[in-house]
């Protein structure tokens, strides 16, 4: 009989097997009656190194089809993580943005012109520290007419659909099932 076992007992941790498993076999036992496939790492960082790399695969196949890769991007603090992998991509893999188009999904309305918004923080966490053209770079205008929003938001889809649709989507889940800026039940 081994002793000591209360040393090696850790109530905190979910053993790996829960969420990494072994084989194929097991991954199918855990995952049958989910709707959306959902991976679980050890570390946010470690996530979010994942996320990057998916990101950035999906940006090299587009751009050897000769497409622009469409994404939909948040600025909530999850993001931050795979944000800064993508830039650290550009940076020493040679990663280039310039076959990316990106749409941010949340922005604040209404906006003082003088106040920041999540466009601010988008800029500085992601798109000033990669080689993407502003142009194309799209954030909602937080600071139009509330007469204008309904039209705005028209004309903003329209050119998403105009593009082939959204690519990839990357927001954060909230703590009371947010999506980005979109409330549960909204």
């Amino acid at each position: 009989m081994k002793a000591n076992l209360s040393s090696q007992i850790k109530l905190d941790r979910t053993p790996k097997r829960y969420y990494r498993p072994d084989n194929a076999f097991e991954l199918t036992a855990l995952t049958r009656f989910e709707k959306v496939f959902t991976e679980i790492y050890e570390s946010s960082e470690e996530g979010a190194l994942q996320v990057a790399r998916e990101v950035a695969d999906l940006m090299r196949t587009r751009e050897k089809e000769g497409r622009f890769c469409v994404l939909a991007l948040g600025s909530g603090a999850g993001t931050h993580g795979v944000y800064r992998e993508l830039v650290r991509m550009h940076q020493n893999e040679g990663l280039s943005f310039s076959n990316t188009i990106i749409f941010n999904v949340s922005e604040f309305f209404p906006l003082e012109a003088d106040a920041p918004g999540t466009s601010k923080l988008l800029h500085e966490v992601l798109i000033d520290l990669i080689d993407i053209d502003p142009q194309n770079v799209y954030t909602p205008d937080g600071t139009i007419a509330k007469e204008s929003i309904f039209d705005f938001c028209k004309d903003y889809e329209k050119k998403i659909e105009k593009l082939g649709g959204l690519d990839l989507t990357l927001v954060e889940f909230g703590p009371s099932g947010n999506l980005a800026f979109n409330e549960p039940g909204s």
